[in-house]
């Protein structure tokens, strides 16, 4: 990690040992995947260091950003892209937004609209939707007109835009339809036939729902745990 002591900073290595960085950093982030982002003092930008101080992508960048599975997403005079640990651009700056990969896709912003882009920079999923999320076992979450349902790297609709709610977890959906909730699978199949007011997705084999103005969790089986 990086650390600031008495206007100087400092590299801490997991044995706690202390590396003073002799460049004249304004501010730095901590460190991730190796790298982390600095400022140097006079200079505009945002780069990157290792963790021996060395800057290994000069500072150009508009604000700071860190790396995850091996890319960082990073803007330049306002448009966003992808870069490698090298500096290079992987995914062009191109871009008003971006959110992280996941499942080898990543959203990304242009002209107010959302789409995606695969890991080789390419834009194969047009720029058209108003709210996405990310992609999970190769399906993501998209609204249209209010609804909610599913595409897949293809961009071809797999679970119809019906539901009012929707949520994606470990697999399955909770999903709202005319005011009740429950839970499907990938193909539309009802996991247990009870309802809910109120349903979120599963996290660590357990999801949230409220059932006659009462909160409580269930399982993957539907059986309220306490």
């Amino acid at each position: 990690t990086t650390v600031k002591e008495n206007g100087k900073w400092y590299i801490i290595d997991t044995l706690n040992n202390r590396k003073p960085v002799r460049i004249d950093f304004e501010d730095l982030t901590s460190f991730r995947e190796g790298l982390a982002a600095v400022k140097i003092r006079g200079k505009s930008g945002w780069g990157f260091i290792n963790k021996q101080g060395k800057i290994v992508i000069p500072p150009k960048y508009d604000s700071p950003a860190f790396f995850l599975n091996g890319l960082a997403s990073v803007a330049y005079n306002g448009k966003s892209g992808f870069i490698n640990k090298k500096g290079e651009v992987v995914v062009p700056l191109l871009y008003e937004g971006f959110a992280h990969f996941s499942d080898g896709m990543a959203a990304v912003t242009l002209n107010d609209k959302y789409g995606f882009v695969n890991t080789e920079g390419t834009l194969v999923i047009p720029a058209k939707y108003s709210n996405v999320y990310s992609f999970y076992n190769g399906m993501a979450i998209i609204r249209i007109s209010g609804k909610y349902g599913c595409i897949n790297k293809k961009g071809e609709t797999v679970i119809p835009f019906i539901y009012d709610e929707m949520y994606s977890g470990e697999g399955n959906f909770a999903v709202v339809k005319d005011g009740k909730g429950y839970f499907i699978d990938a193909k539309q199949n009802i996991l247990f036939p009870e309802e809910y007011q109120s349903v979120d997705g599963f996290k660590d084999g357990t999801a949230l729902v409220k059932q006659n103005g009462i909160w409580f969790y269930i399982d993957k089986k539907g059986k309220r745990l306490f």
